[in-house]
């Protein structure tokens, strides 16, 4: 969790930064979008460890850590390319 959430701020911050620099706020919606998913993540751990899901599901958060992370990486070659 500890590395998504570093990936997650690493991306909004270069999106934050090519956003400024460029004047076009396209490139914050990337950062945005992972922070949704960073929130949705954060949930679903919240929802497992009230017990509100079954805790055999818990695989399903490694699936949605590894896509954030995906996601993540390919939001930063996209930033880096267009820069």
């Amino acid at each position: 969790m500890v590395i998504v959430v570093g990936l997650v701020l690493i991306s909004l911050v270069l999106s934050i930064y090519r956003s400024a620099s460029r004047a076009q706020g396209i490139y914050i919606l990337l950062g945005l979008c992972l922070l949704g998913l960073l929130a949705l993540q954060v949930i679903m751990i919240l929802f497992i460890r009230y017990g509100d899901l079954p805790p055999d599901k818990s695989w399903f958060l490694y699936v949605v850590g590894v896509a954030i992370a995906l996601e993540s990486i390919f939001t930063n070659v996209l930033l880096f390319a267009h820069g």
